[in-house]
């Protein structure tokens, strides 16, 4: 299930019905009216604290004495829609509907439903009564906006982001959507400002985005450290396309035969850049040159639980004085702060060791060469060393390939 339309149940209300609608629901009996209202508001309650089985007992013997009470059927929607039973969530709010047409809240939880089950015709029906009923209703607008965007149409799409927008300027997801469907159209400038603005409230997403934007230039001036920065960000929350761009430019920073030494010093710079900003982000931290490691420095403050995530940035952002560090610190840890082999520092190598960086993978070689938090592997060494162009990395070769030929010979 897509995580915008999990998200969409934001809509809940605690009570299950928007205030001011009819409310003359009549029970046979009086005794049968307040039975059915206590169970109602014990499964509401039960609803709001995420006991979902005990909900729906609750809501379903309410509408066993009072079947006509609105509040209870919508909120036992609501309970089966967050239990998973979609098709039973459907069911019970075109019942809701046909009860009280007029239900703004019914129609658009109607309409959430149908998005869950890709019924898109459905769902646009749905949204649409649920904006005219309430035309202020930002989920509605936003979510009508989901569901044209999947039916193609884009424009109506960017229409209901903007209304969406235009009740709650601070929407980020509908700002995010809005770029995207903006940069569908070929409207990249203003699809920038909408992802910045989803960017700076933290849509991961968004700020990939932004990265793109800032690495080609489009809708904003082209500066490379930006755009490094803001898919470090998008990818500390595991957005897989800011994780695959940083490693893109990391191999863009090797000079090889087609490309040109000074066409890698500007990403190299880039780079630096970013790792000179990483001061900003720390506090008591004075009195060091701006080229000093951020992490080296918090390691000597003492300041370790800090120092590695900083480390770990540094050291992908090329620092070989934090990656220098990062195998001390996983070797040998700092005392009782962090124990030896830090299992963050051995992914961080062995992933900069996939991207056939030289200095990370001479580090990840000496690891498997020493059995360093791992089985001795000198194999698996010597294959990280083959063409590694560092002058320290083919000595350590040479030593291995010694190594393992005068016990190859020494076997009887």
């Amino acid at each position: 299930m897509d995580r915008l339309m999990i998200a969409l149940l934001v809509v809940l209300s605690g009570t299950g019905i928007a205030p001011g609608l009819p409310s003359a629901f009549a029970a046979e009996t009086p005794a049968g009216r307040d039975a059915a209202h206590l169970h109602y508001s014990q499964g509401v309650g039960l609803l709001s604290s995420g006991d979902l089985l005990g909900a729906k007992t609750e809501l379903r013997e309410a509408l066993r004495l009072q079947p006509d009470l609105v509040q209870a059927r919508f909120s036992l929607g609501t309970a089966l829609y967050l239990s998973g039973d979609i098709e039973s969530a459907i069911e019970t709010y075109h019942t809701v509907i046909r009860q009280e047409p007029d239900l703004a809240h019914a129609h658009l939880h109607l309409g959430i439903a149908l998005m869950v089950v890709h019924d898109w015709a459905g769902a646009q029906a749905a949204l649409r009564t649920a904006v005219s009923l309430q035309p202020d209703s930002i989920p509605g607008h936003y979510n009508l906006g989901l569901v044209r965007d999947r039916m193609g149409d884009r424009r109506g799409a960017i229409e209901s982001y903007r209304e969406a927008l235009r009740l709650r300027p601070d929407h980020a997801e509908a700002h995010y959507h809005l770029g995207l469907a903006l940069k569908q159209n070929k409207q990249d400038e203003e699809a920038t400002k909408e992802f910045l603005a989803a960017a700076q409230a933290g849509v991961p997403q968004a700020q990939y985005q932004v990265g793109v934007a800032y690495a080609s230039g489009t809708g904003v001036e082209r500066n490379l450290p930006s755009a490094i920065s803001w898919w470090f960000l998008a990818a500390d929350q595991e957005v897989p396309q800011a994780k695959e761009a940083l490693a893109h430019l990391r191999t863009m920073a090797l000079p090889t035969d087609k490309r040109s030494v000074g066409e890698a010093r500007v990403v190299q710079d880039a780079f630096g850049t970013f790792r000179r900003s990483l001061w900003q982000q720390v506090s008591n931290l004075t009195g060091r040159a701006p080229d000093e490691s951020v992490g080296v420095g918090l390691l000597q403050a003492g300041r370790v639980k800090e120092a590695v995530p900083v480390l770990l940035h540094e050291a992908a952002a090329l620092s070989e004085q934090a990656q220098a560090q990062l195998e001390i610190l996983y070797t040998n840890g700092a005392g009782g702060r962090l124990a030896p082999h830090d299992r963050r520092i051995f992914e961080y190598f062995r992933a900069a060791g996939d991207e056939k960086l030289p200095y990370p993978r001479l580090i990840l070689a000496r690891i498997y060469a020493r059995g360093i938090g791992v089985e001795p592997d000198v194999k698996r060494a010597l294959a990280l060393l083959k063409g590694n162009p560092r002058e320290d990395a083919q000595a350590l070769r040479k030593e291995l390939s010694a190594s393992a030929k005068s016990v190859s010979t020494s076997k009887p």
